[in-house]
């Protein structure tokens, strides 16, 4: 009884001792790997779109900076469309508009084939038709600057906007001739809406919980992601991390448009699963230290009833078959279990030898212990 009054504090002191360090030391660690592998998670977003603004605003460069397109802005004509604009070709690009503006914003031309209704990621009411969307789009364009190149072609727009409800990508270009010398008469505006189909793209690169939100309040906290290529007149927040329960975390990237004004913003989750799996693995070998603890103090009064050959004849028939259950065990759980009774059947076999070993060397009458171990205990 006195040993178990000394016995049990300190084993619970030197567990207790044991976890906090855990926390303190390799919880925290796994916690810093876990919130790094999110923020990357928004870079790798930040990146993809910065991209493919970028490709696009290559791609419509080529169109814009064409004597074809020059040609035909100045002096439109029905014949242009059909000889120069594929629509099935634009689409393989990644095109769900291509306008033509002149000067004075007027429309001269557009292929327009934006998602059906129900593939489209809303931000509230749906347009009241895709004409409503198509004029929303224009004159957006145009307040964000798309015609203010002033006879310049150096002049671009290329954006992550919220049109109508529908997130946007926009590009805008002027219209020149090839070598992009000839003042611009006019500019392309190009892109595509956000739909469910390029959403799960980027969740499948991203390997990550992707939602589109409404934008909200920034302050001080959020820091500004910079842009790879440069491309992109976007200016684009990261959000301190938050917890969703004690296993999932979040970040928000919040987009602005050019003109400052908040645009839209994408909700990053992941679960911490280096921190689950160091929790895992914590509690994995506390349980097992404690039952081998419990199961070498438990077993004297085992030995001291029945002896110690006895229980031998009990523990090495047990303690193997604990190796199997650990080995088939299906889930964490299981094998939190099986590695319990592992550790109580270690302590106790270990215990039982070493009584049944004391026995052996009182009958011999001469020190043997060092003998049963191998390399005699070094």
């Amino acid at each position: 009884m006195i040993l178990a009054i000394v016995f049990l504090p300190l084993l619970a002191a030197s567990l207790g001792g044991i976890w906090l360090l855990s926390e303190s030391i390799l919880l925290s660690r796994f916690d810093r790997e876990d919130q790094q592998r999110l923020q990357e998670g928004a870079t790798v977003l930040h990146n993809r779109l910065d991209f493919e603004l970028k490709r696009h605003l290559d791609i419509v460069r080529t169109y814009a900076w064409w004597d074809a397109s020059y040609d035909f802005i100045q002096r439109p004509n029905e014949t242009f469309e059909q000889e120069n604009l594929d629509h099935e070709m634009l689409d393989d690009l990644g095109f769900d508009f291509v306008l033509f503006l002149d000067d004075r914003g007027h429309l001269q031309l557009k292929q327009w084939s934006p998602p059906a209704p129900d593939q489209r990621v809303l931000f509230g009411a749906p347009s009241a038709s895709d004409q409503a969307l198509l004029e929303a789009l224009q004159q957006r364009a145009i307040r964000l600057g798309a015609l203010d190149f002033r006879g310049r072609t150096d002049h671009s727009l290329s954006e992550l906007l919220l049109v109508d409800n529908l997130p946007t990508l926009l590009v805008s270009v002027p219209i020149s001739n090839n070598q992009g010398s000839a003042p611009a008469k006019g500019a392309i505006l190009a892109g595509y809406f956000l739909d469910r189909e390029r959403l799960a793209n980027l969740r499948e690169q991203m390997q990550a919980d992707l939602q589109p939100m409404p934008n909200i309040a920034t302050d001080s906290t959020w820091k500004p992601l910079r842009s790879r290529s440069g491309s992109t007149h976007n200016q684009a927040l990261l959000s301190p991390r938050r917890f969703i329960g004690e296993h999932v975390q979040q970040v928000s990237v919040q987009y602005l448009s050019s003109s400052g004004e908040p645009q839209l913003r994408f909700d990053i989750t992941k679960k911490r699963l280096l921190y689950i799996q160091g929790e895992k693995a914590i509690n994995f070998f506390l349980g097992a230290s404690l039952l081998v603890a419990l199961g070498a103090f438990l077993v004297g009064y085992a030995v001291d009833y029945f002896s110690p050959r006895a229980v031998l004849r009990v523990l090495l028939c047990a303690y193997p078959v604990s190796f199997i259950c650990l080995a088939v065990a299906p889930e964490y759980w299981f094998a939190m279990v099986f590695a319990c009774m592992l550790g109580f059947l270690r302590g106790a076999t270990d215990t039982a030898l070493n009584a049944h070993g004391v026995e052996v060397e009182r009958y011999y009458q001469r020190p043997i212990m060092s003998s049963f171990h191998a390399f005699f205990s070094l």
